[in-house]
């Protein structure tokens, strides 16, 4: 029974954004780890009722072409001291910051030091949590029901900023279904992400005897 539900994409097409997963309204879909370590989504057929919303929602199954006039392009950089602790030009920061003046909310990928360091998309309320936020992370990131909680700040008439992975992006726009003047979506040229498994793998295989206090995948301190 999966002629409406999301197993109708071909796994080697899925992104993993995970708008499917929180769409579902009989939680009949989990994100779940495959063999080489990347999330998935995994339909339980007992509780799927072939709705069809998890598919609606897909960016793979409903890619929209956008014959706009090309944007406006910017070049930019932060003060020094912003750009030191940012991976290039501190942009996030200056648009977080712009959010929480208005009383908003920032979402992005932070590490999680008691989960081995998992990468997960978060959402922050204040400044000084920022520095989670800050830096790239070259690995898929669990959002768990980041989405749902998105929506809601937004229909309270929140500000709210969410950054991610192009297809990421494209998941939680599909996800809202509608447009919301106080959304900023930020999205990164992106090639691919690493696998968790990965990630954990090379973590215990060369800090297996030693406490990470800190973990930066791009270092300033030799080329600025």
């Amino acid at each position: 029974m999966k002629d409406k539900n999301i197993e109708i994409l071909q796994k080697e097409k899925c992104s993993g954004c995970s708008a499917c997963f929180p769409i579902c309204p009989t939680n009949a879909i989990t994100m779940e780890y495959d063999e080489e370590g990347f999330l998935y989504p995994l339909v339980n057929y007992e509780k799927c009722t072939n709705c069809g919303l998890c598919s609606k929602v897909c960016p793979e199954l409903n890619f929209n072409f956008n014959n706009n006039p090309s944007p406006i392009c910017y070049a930019m950089q932060a003060k020094d001291e912003i750009r030191q602790v940012s991976s290039s030009g501190g942009m996030f920061t200056i648009l977080a910051d712009y959010v929480f003046e208005r009383g908003g909310f920032v979402c992005g990928v932070a590490f999680n030091k008691n989960e081995n360091w998992k990468v997960e998309h978060i959402i922050i309320d204040n400044e000084e949590d920022l520095y989670k936020l800050r830096g790239s992370k070259y690995v898929q990131s669990d959002k768990k029901d980041i989405f749902k909680q998105i929506k809601e700040l937004l229909n309270k008439d929140k500000y709210v900023l969410f950054s991610g992975c192009p297809c990421e992006v494209a998941g939680l726009k599909n996800f809202l279904r509608k447009d919301y003047d106080k959304l900023i979506l930020v999205d990164l040229l992106c090639g691919s992400v690493e696998s968790p498994k990965i990630w954990e793998k090379y973590l215990k295989e060369n800090f297996f005897d030693k406490k990470v206090k800190e973990i930066k995948f791009r270092d300033k301190n030799s080329f600025g």
